[in-house]
């Protein structure tokens, strides 16, 4: 039997000239390095993008501001204040009164304060020639028709409901002192004869603006203040030639006194307006923009500004609206004036220092301090007026509302004669007429200073 054969190969021993084998090729990855860092920032900016748009369009803020306007009965939109706008011919001889203001100036700001050679209604001072020069030369057609139209729209506010944005282009709150200060002064000028009729129109003019702001309510009692001073500077003749100003006074007085919480209810109305219908993408309500950066000495290009300012309200605009709301309701729940003054100083008191990581918190106390300030304004036109009515119908003076003992307003005497009132105003104490921390005005004789009863200052030489 033989055996198999089994063939044993033996490995070659390979040539001299033959190559080493070559490993397979190391594959380098693209995405490293820069590229990767490049890529990683990208894809941060677009989640950074996404993520802010999200959050601007975000209206959550919102509707938690709208349930606490619900919950204290403050409307949030012209509809919920049930607003019933004036009639279409009043409307439109409104219109076109303020279209005729401002193409006219008075004499106190068509001529600037060191040019002119009177400074504005004093008692027993009429007016200077020039005011007469000054008057004379407007145009006497727009004047009439002007004062057709106050005459023709007779008493009472022009309602203009609108959106936020469309009523300030239907009226212009600042053209209505504009108007006021030319009835003021033709109140100086006018002769014996015509002297009520110009003061029953004035009176009655200062009625014709609607409180639908703060700024309005503003611009109306510091026109009604203007007009109140024309008629004080002749208050005698005034009390003779025209019976039954005092009580339109009074009415006009009140007026501006019982419109404040309804100004407060509407400016918290028309900053919600605008913020919920840009719904954080448009943010309007520009007079509450407050320029962070450059507020606190940063001037970067305005683009970078106006991006800052439009993040900062966004991020702080439901501090801002409940702020404004939890000043509306107090207004409307508290009509003493003293508990107003008390809830201001713990506002004011408050306040964070301004700084850019307190700037919402910061400009929310802001919003309501400007407010309260006109607030104040409004009220101490309110005293001025009533002061004058009750001269006019030689009746009691009324109380002081700043005063917290509930004194009447004070007499302003020089050598024992009666020339004017004051009101002790918002810090409650009483500094004897100073000029500097309380509110006079003159009724029968000009005013002194430091003290309301000190001999007047000279006339500054020239």
């Amino acid at each position: 039997m033989s055996l198999p054969r089994v063939n044993v190969q033996t490995p070659s021993t390979p040539s001299a000239d033959a190559s080493p084998p070559v490993p397979p090729a190391r594959v380098v990855p693209w995405l490293r390095g820069w590229r990767l860092c490049i890529l990683l920032f990208a894809l941060l900016v677009l989640a950074t993008a996404g993520a802010m748009t999200v959050w601007f369009r975000s209206t959550a803020d919102i509707e938690r501001v709208r349930v606490r306007a619900r919950e204290l009965g403050i409307a949030t939109c012209t509809a919920e204040a049930h607003i019933t706008a004036s009639t279409s011919i009043r409307l439109a001889a409104w219109q076109r009164l303020i279209a005729l203001t401002k193409g006219m100036k008075s004499y106190h700001s068509g001529v600037p304060w060191d040019k002119r050679t009177w400074k504005g209604p004093r008692p027993g001072e009429g007016p200077h020639a020039d005011v007469i020069a000054y008057h004379a030369a407007l145009d006497q057609r727009r004047l009439d028709e002007m004062l057709e139209l106050i005459d023709a729209l007779d008493e009472g506010p022009v309602v203009v409901a609108t959106a936020p944005g469309e009523a300030w282009r239907n009226r212009d709150p600042s053209m209505f002192r504009e108007m006021a200060w030319i009835l003021a002064e033709r109140i100086s000028l006018a002769d014996a004869q015509n002297l009520g009729s110009e003061v029953r129109r004035a009176v009655r003019a200062m009625s014709l603006l609607d409180d639908d702001s703060l700024f309005a309510l503003l611009m109306r009692s510091a026109s009604a203040g203007a007009v109140f001073s024309a008629c004080a500077s002749r208050l005698d003749e005034v009390r003779s030639r025209a019976p039954g100003t005092a009580s339109q006074v009074t009415r006009l007085a009140d007026s501006i006194a019982s419109d404040v919480a309804a100004a407060a209810a509407a400016e918290f109305r028309t900053l919600f307006e605008s913020m919920d219908r840009g719904k954080g993408r448009n943010l309007t309500g520009d007079t509450y923009l407050i320029g962070p950066l450059s507020l606190f000495g940063h001037n970067l290009p305005q683009p970078i500004t106006d991006l800052a300012e439009h993040l900062a309200l966004r991020a702080g605009r439901e501090r801002l609206l409940m702020t404004e709301l939890a000043w509306a309701a107090f207004t409307r729940d508290h009509r003493d004036v003293q508990d107003v003054i008390v809830e201001s100083k713990r506002i004011q008191a408050a306040m964070p220092p301004p700084s850019l990581m307190s700037i919402i918190p910061w400009a929310a106390t802001r919003t309501v301090m400007k407010s309260q300030y006109w607030l104040w304004s409004s009220l101490s036109v309110t005293l001025q007026g009533r002061v004058l009515a009750a001269e006019l119908a030689n009746a009691p003076w009324p109380e002081d509302v700043f005063d917290p003992a509930r004194h009447q307003l004070r007499r302003v005497e020089r050598g024992g004669r009666l020339i004017g009132a004051y009101s002790v105003f918002t810090d409650g104490l009483d500094g004897h007429g100073s000029m500097k921390s309380d509110r006079c005005w003159a009724l029968y004789e000009p005013l002194g200073r430091p003290l309301a009863g000190d001999p007047e200052p000279p006339p500054p030489s020239k």
